[in-house]
């Protein structure tokens, strides 16, 4: 035990308290880097009670710097019986410094040292530990009070366990976690690599919410050298020591007068001094299951039709598929003998084909639906099906995906799966009916499929080249897509030409199932091709009124046109054979030079907005007030305004908000966006970080989505990138897109792709391809 300072009352007085297999020495150390002084506070150093052969981790890197022996404050072994003993002799420990030399200001705690500092501050209002406590020193703790025990701060640098908080309560007899909350001022340091990030977070959601500011560091398990040049840091944990409030560097709060209309439902508000902009969403009266979503539209309406079909007697009504779909009805999975919860797997024809919505429709309604494409290859296959844990996989007749059926044999090998086939109706769109059923399934029990269950598993690439598993609940899926149709403007009115693939979340979101939110009818296609495109919306009775596809799509369109010119334009070069009144591009950045020419060509407004997997939609332009004509408030190279969750700009390092004019990592937050990757821990603690909203409001889990962008002071999102492209040039960071967008404006130039290149002066310097405009 070292007390620094002991005599100079003036100073603030700190308890400090190391983390596992370490010591006091240690702890020294990590203060100095976060700008502790003996200056400026006296500190008392403390060992934990256990001695332990082998120093933790990261202590070895220090070289020279400390040695042992090494104390911890709880066993490191999950299985220890006497848990409870080593935590209420860990307590003791500390409780018997404050008697002798206390009281003190601040109490500082790194990994297992923050569990013990936080239990110790809690301790006033927490009846079961100080029972445990009681039993096992024999005194009594029944009368502690706020002031006896309290902190004015405390910092809980990289808390961490062998165990999760509340298993650790549970296995030492100590129940659920406190309901009442510490007044303290709480400083959470968090690595974003380390492996108790997760533990450290579950921390701060205890602490209250007005006392508490987390603060995240770039690197693992550790306090390092690099925070020494983290000023704002440095003071934060200054500040907590001396009691001093947090709360005053948290966003700013946005106040009621400050909400603007996004869209009838949609409602947003941004911060003052940085770039957090929340969003509040109106979903009262809406349905949360697909089967609501059907059932809400009127049951005569025409839900899927065919492209180029001239007969507009030729359709799928709303109750057509909800027949089908429900108990006793073609569509019921249980013919197949699926039972509540199971992953089905199914193998639809390509594009944005009436068979594939309805297959998802009938699927994911009543269970967990995993669309997979024909082009995938065996091992791409094979790898989906494991990660899924597919329990049924149906194919559709003449349907020819051989590395998907080569994956599906090798993977049926355990006995685990089956496989079914379906054959595709020729008189009603999207229809089918199962090959072979089983005999009495009527007599099975229903299939519970409830708002709060996954209907649907995706694979994304993300950031890495590892595919991820992407679970989406079913309530979150219906709310977005009503959202989505609701500042789209589209009305059971409204015609949808349905041409992006249904095995991803844009064609099923942006076509599908926001058309059937509105009670909006489909016309169906195929697999992409700019010719049957352009005869789907002249030649389809009747004809579609919008569409929703990605940019390749939209150019490779508006070449044909054009190369067909004395064909298809009039003479001041617009296509008006069509009926859309507005297009959406979305799942990537639409260069603004291509907009432009997409609504001279097509003679209609470009939507461009902005989604993933994780979250669709996430921004979209805001709806203009209710006029003669509808319209969007768009700018050039924005992709509208966050719709349904909030949205933040954040420093990549960091995480924290970044003021006006930066560019930074959008982040978004809100409880459609999905609650993590299946099965995969190192994504979700990459991908997800705390933050509050605004100063003194609790804390809230947000995604992080890889790209970059800025917010204007309206809410307006412009994309700048990914980070993963960002180069680094010297101490710059340069973004290609950036890079790109501006090539791309002179005339000469039709393509630009803006890359790394080695550099011996900088690192990284900026390339560039360009292929030039064949009319230069």
């Amino acid at each position: 035990m070292e007390y620094q300072n002991k005599e100079n009352s003036l100073k603030r007085r700190v308890l400090a308290l190391h983390g596992r297999g370490s010591n006091s020495s240690v702890t020294e150390l990590q203060l100095r880097n976060l700008g502790i002084s003996s200056s400026d506070f006296d500190v008392l150093y403390i060992n934990g009670p256990i001695e332990t052969p082998e120093s933790g981790l990261g202590i070895e890197e220090l070289g020279g710097l400390v040695s042992g022996p090494w104390y911890s404050w709880l066993p490191s072994e999950r299985g220890d019986r006497s848990l409870r003993g080593h935590l209420c002799e860990a307590i003791r420990t500390v409780l018997s410094c404050i008697e002798e030399y206390g009281p003190f200001d601040g109490i500082y705690g790194f990994s297992q040292g923050a569990v013990i500092a936080s239990l110790v501050n809690g301790l006033h209002h927490d009846e079961a530990l100080i029972a445990a406590l009681s039993e096992y020193t024999g005194r009594d703790f029944s009368h502690l009070s706020v002031k006896d025990r309290s902190f004015g701060g405390v910092v809980a640098a990289c808390a961490g366990a062998s165990m999760p908080l509340a298993e650790l309560r549970e296995r030492a007899g100590l129940g659920a976690v406190p309901s009442q909350l510490s007044s303290s001022q709480y400083l959470h340091l968090i690595g974003r690599q380390d492996e108790h990030k997760a533990w450290s977070e579950s921390l701060a959601m205890t602490s209250h919410p007005h006392f508490t500011k987390v603060i995240y560091l770039a690197g693992g398990h550790e306090i390092s050298q690099l925070q020494r040049h983290d000023a704002s840091l440095c003071d934060a944990v200054r500040q907590c020591l001396r009691g001093e409030s947090l709360v005053a560097q948290a966003p700013s709060a946005s106040r009621d007068g400050d909400w603007r209309t996004s869209s009838s439902r949609s409602f947003r508000a941004v911060a003052h001094d940085v770039q957090i902009a929340r969003v509040r969403v109106e979903t009262n009266g809406l349905p949360d299951t697909l089967l609501g979503m059907l059932a809400a539209q009127p049951a005569q309406a025409p839900l899927l039709r065919w492209a180029r079909e001239s007969d507009p007697a030729i359709h799928t009504t709303y109750g057509q598929l909800l027949a089908f779909l429900q108990p006793g009805g073609e569509g019921d999975l249980r013919r197949l003998g699926v039972r509540s919860g199971d992953v089905v797997a199914y193998l639809a024809p390509p594009g944005g084909n009436a068979t594939a919505a309805a297959a998802f429709l009938s699927i994911a309604s009543q269970t967990c639906a995993a669309p997979f494409a024909a082009s995938m290859s065996e091992a791409d296959a094979l790898n989906a099906l494991e990660r899924y844990g597919v329990r049924h996989m149906i194919q559709f007749a003449g349907v020819s995906a051989p590395g998907v059926a080569a994956a599906f044999t090798r993977y049926a090998q355990s006995g685990n799966a089956r496989l079914h086939h379906a054959i595709a109706s020729n008189t009603a769109p999207g229809l089918f009916h199962y090959a072979q059923t089983f005999d009495g399934f009527e007599n099975q029990p229903g299939l519970v499929h409830r708002p709060e269950d996954y209907c649907v598993m995706l694979r994304t690439s993300g950031s890495t080249s590892a595919p991820k598993v992407v679970p989406l609940r079913q309530r979150d899926l219906v709310f977005n897509a009503a959202i989505l149709a609701d500042g789209l403007g589209i009305t059971a009115a409204d015609v949808t030409y349905s041409v992006m693939p249904l095995d991803h979340i844009g064609g099923l979101s942006a076509s599908l199932l926001c058309s059937v939110a509105v009670g909006a009818s489909i016309t169906c296609d195929g697999q992409y091709n700019p010719q049957a495109m352009v005869q789907a919306l002249t030649q389809s009775n009747p004809r579609p009124t919008w569409y929703s596809a990605v940019p390749t799509i939209h150019n490779a369109t508006t070449r044909y046109l054009l190369e067909g010119a004395d064909t298809h334009l009039d003479p001041d070069g617009k296509w008006r054979h069509h009926a859309l009144r507005f297009i959406r591009s979305g799942a990537a950045a639409l260069k603004n030079a291509d907009r432009i020419l997409l609504e001279s060509t097509f003679g209609c407004p470009v939507i461009a907005t902005y989604s993933m997997s994780e979250q669709m939609p996430i921004s979209q332009p805001a709806s203009l007030p209710v006029r003669a004509e509808q319209g969007w408030q768009q700018s050039p190279d924005s992709v509208g305004v966050p719709v349904i969750a909030s949205m933040g700009i954040v420093d990549p390092a960091t995480l924290r908000p970044l003021p006006f004019g930066s560019i930074g990592e959008v982040a978004i937050s809100g409880p459609t966006v999905f609650e993590g990757y299946l099965n995969n821990p190192r994504a979700n603690q990459q991908s997800r970080f705390l933050m509050p909203l605004a100063e003194g409001e609790a804390l809230q889990s947000w995604l992080l989505t890889g790209d970059l962008g800025e917010i204007a002071p309206d809410g307006t999102l412009a994309l700048r990138g990914r980070i993963k492209e960002l180069i680094k040039k010297g101490g710059e960071q340069v973004s290609p897109f950036e890079v790109e967008e501006v090539l791309t404006q002179h005339p000469w130039v039709e393509t630009a792709v803006c890359f790394s290149v080695p550099s011996d002066a900088y690192g990284e310097e900026v390339g560039c391809a360009v292929v030039l405009a064949s009319t230069v």
